[in-house]
């Protein structure tokens, strides 16, 4: 990812920018951020999530996006496009585009070398800040790494780690389960 030009710009002439835009731009604290392309790994982590949740979410009333929906979290203002995005319930939108989600429910972002800082830091500071949100993934492309975000009902959030291509991913949000097999099909031979 690379910052355009330090200039400080609108949420309003964000959006324009961005709805314009043949590739899509993140924004926050008043910079628009670059999106980089994704790698095939990158491209089959979600493509394995979405294969593996669609159907036992769907039946909870839960849907799944990749990469192309836009993410904004209200009280900092930031907009990012998340790789995995699930959603449970009715969608807010925040406005009549429908191209602006508020309330998702899981978050997933694969990482590269390029974006791991920025997804680990920037990101989760703001993420973690929208109501809805229950769960955060960290997903490495590179070997079986998996760092897992979990709210508590205190309001905390729980940090685990799953690295054992025979471990499976439990979202207790969700009462799911996620093979870390499934999730590396194609990616890491297990």
């Amino acid at each position: 990812m690379s910052a355009l030009p330090k200039n400080y710009v609108t949420p309003e002439e964000y959006l324009a920018i961005d709805r314009a835009s043949d590739v899509h731009h993140e924004y926050i604290n008043g910079e628009i951020l670059d999106m980089t392309g994704g790698s095939f790994e990158h491209n089959r982590i979600a493509l394995n999530v979405f294969r593996v949740l669609d159907a036992p979410l769907d039946s909870q009333g839960c849907e799944i996006f990749i990469k192309d929906v836009r993410v904004k979290v209200t009280v900092t203002g930031a907009s990012m496009y998340p790789d995995v995005i699930i959603v449970c319930g009715e969608q807010e939108a925040e406005n009549e585009w429908g191209d602006t989600l508020l309330n998702p429910n899981i978050l997933i972002e694969v990482l590269s070398s390029s974006t791991q800082s920025h997804d680990r830091r920037y990101k989760w500071a703001h993420y973690q800040r929208i109501p809805s949100l229950q769960e955060y993934l960290l997903v490495s492309q590179e070997e079986p790494f998996v760092e897992h975000y979990v709210r508590l009902q205190n309001n905390t959030w729980q940090y685990l780690t799953h690295t054992d291509m025979e471990a499976t991913i439990r979202f207790p949000s969700k009462g799911q389960e996620l093979s870390m097999k499934a999730l590396y099909r194609k990616v890491i031979p297990s």
